[in-house]
């Protein structure tokens, strides 16, 4: 695959090769999964000043975990991606990209909550939701407390100016009481050189209530803003095979998208908007029986400078056996913006293990159907159409797929795109 052959980072995986090749006394305790998908695509785009063409990326994806390294509890673990367009169609900045997304060792201290990791990897954990070039420990202080913390370089910050100057650090340590509760506070301060791009302080809350209720959430101040970002809670109530979710989600898009250092158009704008979004509602999921779920939406918008609007939807789900199923949804979106005022329609479906006669071993579809109160550019109506078949190979470990989208919009005149993709699993079949 020749644009495999252009990414940056090989010589990272080249290193994970050589665990198995160059070390070959510890073959018999290492445990290793390997993933390789290969997906090719062709569209058709409008390009500056080349006119109509097609366009051909082809895409690679490497996905491998290594465990039992000696007896020390290391484990190795990577995925990045790599692009190449073969029609050289000028669709795209350059012909080739590719990008490792997490590559890190870890450490798991046996008999220990202790867990530490050394290189690429993504943080999600209390306000932190960043990909960081660095260091990440975690661990019980005491029976009831627990901390963890990282620190290093962001890798999102590193467009701008460079990487030289850039710092990401942070933690989050959580109290736990009388097993129905746990209590977060956490930090993430980030500079791209020498400038504050992001500074947040947060609070998280996981509270087991009388008769299985639950209430989940968190809170998020950015003390550059001196406001709260983001607020994120809901309430689980179950009445037997029925469960209620009110939820709330409030977001103050100067303190959220932030005008430090990191932040890029169209960010940037919204930042400066003094805009702010409150979300309202409540789901509904009704376990009818184990193949049949059903459901209600509804969801309230309110903004500080624009319309307020409401969503209300009814879904239903079929769980057939292995994967299978099958699903759809009905909903009505009220507004005052044309875009913000229509009927929607989505039906889906997964079959997993047809029938041997035919030679398709799945089949999934997708289809997405809007249909607005009003014409905006001339059109009252968009929808999304999506067909895939795909067969399993050598007992499973390689896995073909050939799908066709089709799109329709307002905004765009018509889309069709077709996807071939080969999954392969080494440690299944192979």
């Amino acid at each position: 695959m020749r644009y495999v052959a252009l990414l940056g980072w090989q010589s990272f995986f080249c290193g994970c090769l050589l665990l198995f090749f160059l070390l070959p006394s510890l073959a018999h305790a290492l445990s290793a999964d390997l993933e390789v998908e290969t997906i090719l695509r062709s569209f058709e785009r409008d390009v500056p000043l080349e006119g109509s063409s097609n366009v051909l990326p082809g895409y690679g994806y490497l996905k491998f975990d290594v465990k039992n390294i000696s007896q020390a509890n290391l484990s190795f673990h990577g995925y990045g991606w790599g692009r190449y367009d073969a029609a050289d169609s000028k669709f795209y900045d350059s012909r080739s990209k590719g990008e490792l997304l997490y590559g890190y060792v870890e450490y798991h201290r046996q008999f220990s909550t202790l867990r530490a990791r050394v290189g690429r990897m993504h943080i999600f954990e209390g306000v932190a939701n960043e990909t960081l070039d660095g260091f990440w420990a975690a661990g019980n202080l005491t029976a009831k407390i627990s901390a963890s913390g990282y620190a290093g370089q962001p890798v999102g910050l590193s467009s701008t100016n460079g990487r030289s100057s850039d710092t990401l650090f942070g933690g989050r340590i959580a109290y736990a009481g009388n097993d129905n509760f746990e209590l977060g506070g956490s930090a993430k301060f980030s500079n791209n050189d020498g400038n504050s791009a992001d500074s947040m302080l947060g609070v998280d809350l996981i509270y087991y209530l009388p008769k299985e209720m639950s209430l989940f959430g968190y809170s998020k101040f950015n003390t550059d803003q001196s406001g709260f970002a983001e607020h994120s809670w809901e309430l689980r109530i179950p009445f037997e095979t029925i469960e209620i979710k009110p939820y709330l989600q409030y977001y103050a898009y100067d303190s959220y998208f932030g005008t430090g250092a990191k932040a890029k158009l169209p960010f940037r704008n919204l930042a400066k908007s003094g805009e702010s979004l409150g979300i309202y509602g409540v789901d509904t999921f009704w376990r009818k029986s184990e193949e049949w779920n059903f459901g209600t939406k509804f969801k309230y918008y309110s903004y500080d400078q624009n319309e307020s609007s409401e969503y209300l939807g009814l879904a239903v789900n079929f769980l057939g056996e292995e994967r299978t199923q099958s699903g759809g949804e009905l909903g009505y979106m009220k507004g005052d913006a044309a875009n913000n005022n229509y009927l929607l329609l989505r039906l889906f479906t997964y079959q997993d293990r047809l029938p041997k006669q035919y030679w398709a071993a799945f089949l999934s579809g997708d289809l997405v159907y809007a249909l607005y109160d009003k014409s905006i550019n001339g059109k009252d109506s968009s929808l999304f159409l999506s067909l895939g078949v795909g067969k399993h190979f050598w007992n499973d470990a390689l896995d073909l797929k050939l799908s066709a989208d089709y799109s329709s919009d307002p905004f765009y005149s018509s889309d069709f795109r077709g996807t071939l993709s080969a999954t392969v699993y080494f440690g299944r079949g192979l």
